[in-house]
């Protein structure tokens, strides 16, 4: 047996001397000297960013790998639009757009994406965004209402968000730009525009910032309700202390019962005075709750002992002393010991009166 062995190797060295190397006889993968297979570098997203609504667009992706050649991978990646209701996939690199507005495209091929942002415009017409302050300060505006006129005095409007900013969707080239809300003088500017554009607004008081501190009766009527959401918690009233330090506003809710946590946290909201209205948020803990700081503001302890969480933003305009406005946020519902409780059901949205005593 050990002869056989011996002639074996004999003849293995014989081969390796004969022919090529010993090294050269490895397979590719071991080989150091052997060319790199080629791989995914870079992605390539082309295609317009403004469009009409009603127009079906096309979109190409092309995958750059390290030897060079680009190869078209549009027909085998994974297309998204963040707005589905203004532009909606329609195929791989096909949308179709529904309505003016803007949304994200994203696309995913392999390991890598790519995104864009496109407009939704008439022809024409162009994206116009900002942001509504107050001149004394860098308070931001929530609920001004501003509109762009064109020649004839049509156009699109729409309202500041909580943070003051606005989007308007078909601007003209030539247009005027109006901005008012309640409490503030009314502020105009011309714009000459040929892109989408960003123009930012100042408004002044009109008088002295109205005080609104006290004792007040809030009522929360909840609206979409969904989810086996019972519907007798869908009207609660509160009662709450308003307390004002200059433009900024602290409210303590004290009845009817509240869960409140070791942080102090569960029965309040926060926000400002904005000419003769507030602007109030409730804000909800993060997606993964990490403890007490991450709390919400506001946790009702529901009478059959379960959690009703309001979160959410409210611009309130004033009316004899009662202020109100629509609530944007989402309202829930979860078990007695949330947050690690399941979630019994929700409403999107509803009303929220500040009424005083």
């Amino acid at each position: 047996m050990r002869t056989r062995l011996s002639l074996m190797l004999a003849a293995a060295v014989a081969i390796c001397g004969l022919s090529a190397s010993c090294d050269d006889a490895k397979p590719l993968a071991d080989n150091p000297l052997a060319p790199s297979p080629p791989t995914l570098v870079t992605l390539e997203l082309t295609g317009p960013t403004t469009f009409a609504p009603g127009e079906s667009v096309a979109f190409t992706l092309m995958a750059r790998v390290t030897n060079g050649k680009d190869t078209d991978v549009t027909s085998t990646s994974q297309w998204n639009s963040t707005n589905a209701s203004v532009l909606t996939s329609v195929g791989p690199g096909r949308y179709r757009a529904n309505t003016a507005g803007d949304s994200q495209i994203s696309v995913n091929y392999g390991r890598l994406s790519a995104s864009r942002e496109v407009v939704i415009v008439p022809t024409g017409t162009f994206r116009v965004t900002g942001r509504v302050t107050e001149s004394d300060g860098p308070f931001p505006i929530s609920g001004a209402r501003v509109q762009a006129r064109d020649s004839s005095g049509n156009g699109p409007s729409t309202e500041s968000d909580g943070s003051g900013f606005f989007r308007l969707f078909g601007v003209a080239s030539d247009s005027e730009i109006v901005v008012s809300r309640a409490g503030y003088s009314e502020n105009t500017r011309h714009v000459t525009i040929d892109k989408h554009s960003t123009v930012n607004f100042e408004m002044n008081l009109n008088g002295p910032r109205p005080r609104v501190d006290g004792t007040y009766t809030v009522t929360l009527d909840l609206s979409g309700c969904r989810d086996g959401f019972r519907p007798e918690y869908a009207h609660r009233v509160y009662t709450a202390v308003v307390q004002q330090s200059e433009y900024a506003v602290g409210v303590l809710f004290t009845e009817p019962a509240f869960a409140v946590n070791s942080a102090n946290r569960g029965n309040f909201m926060q926000g400002r005075v904005e000419g003769t209205g507030l602007f109030l948020y409730a804000l909800l803990f993060s997606y993964y709750y990490y403890g007490p700081g991450d709390y919400p503001f506001l946790v009702e302890a529901l009478p059959d002992g379960s959690r009703l969480v309001v979160s959410g933003t409210a611009t309130l305009g004033e009316s004899g002393g009662s202020y109100t406005g629509a609530l944007r946020g989402f309202t829930a519902n979860y078990g007695p010991h949330y947050p690690n409780d399941k979630y019994l059901g929700g409403c999107d949205g509803g009303q929220l009166t500040f009424r005083r005593r």
